[in-house]
C-alpha cells in the first residue's frame, strides 16, 4: 500500500477511537463473516459426503469441533481468542482467527472505501474470472 493510501486510511472518520472489539461487535463484520462460515460449512460438509460414498473416515479437521457455532458463537470466540482467555484446542483457535481475520479485513476496507470510494479498486480487488 502506498503511502498516500496508507494516509487516507488513517484519516478514515469511521474508524477512528473504534477498537478492534467494536469492529468485531459491528453488523458488517457479522454479515462477512456470516458469509465466509457459511462457506466453510458447506465445503466441510461436502467433504464429508464424499468420504462417505467411498466409506471412508473423514479426516479430522478443527471445523468438525465448532460446526454448530453461530456467527454470534464464533465473533464472541475470536474475541477471547484475541484476549488470551480462550480454552479452545490450539487447531480451533487458530482456524476461527483465520476466518475471523478475513472477515475483519474485508470490513475494515469496506468501511473505508464508503468514506474514500476512489480507494476501492486498491482496497477490494475484484475477484478474477476462472
Amino acid at each position: 500500500m502506498d503511502k498516500a493510501i496508507a494516509d487516507k486510511v488513517r484519516e478514515c472518520k469511521a474508524l477512528q477511537g473504534k477498537t478492534v472489539v467494536d469492529v468485531i461487535e459491528m453488523a458488517e463484520f457479522k454479515d462477512n463473516l456470516a458469509i465466509y462460515w457459511a462457506q466453510q460449512r458447506e465445503s466441510r460438509k461436502q467433504v464429508e459426503k464424499n468420504y462417505k460414498m467411498i466409506a471412508k473416515q473423514v479426516p479430522a479437521h478443527p471445523i468438525a469441533q465448532i460446526m454448530n457455532f453461530s456467527v454470534d458463537d464464533m465473533a464472541f470466540n475470536y474475541i477471547q481468542i484475541l484476549m488470551g482467555k480462550s480454552l479452545l484446542p490450539s487447531s480451533t483457535r487458530k482456524y476461527i482467527t483465520q476466518l475471523c481475520q478475513q472477515a475483519y479485513h474485508l470490513t475494515i476496507a469496506q468501511i473505508i472505501c464508503k468514506e474514500f470510494p476512489e480507494l476501492e479498486p486498491e482496497l477490494l480487488p475484484k475477484a478474477k474470472a476462472n
